[in-house]
């Protein structure tokens, strides 16, 4: 738990292990989240979403894929 008064909650991180099937799983995220990744045009294993909005708070969402994949949720201040 952070203490609302003193912390304020910049970044979110979420793994997902041994995952078989990572074209399912980034269309299950643009499902959810009502957004379109697009790839980065420097690393076809990273994907982004700019300016999505979840709980009224505006992110920034950041995919890796490896063998393990990473989405980060990045709240804008």
């Amino acid at each position: 738990m952070i203490p609302a008064e003193d912390y304020k909650l910049m970044m979110v991180a979420v793994s997902y292990f041994e995952c078989k099937d990572s074209a399912s799983l980034l269309s299950m995220i643009e499902k959810s989240y009502g957004c379109k990744l697009q790839v980065d045009p420097d690393n076809d294993k990273r994907f982004y979403a700019d300016g999505v909005v979840i709980n009224s708070k505006k992110t920034n969402i950041k995919i890796l894929v490896n063998d393990f994949i990473v989405v980060q949720f990045q709240l804008d201040e």
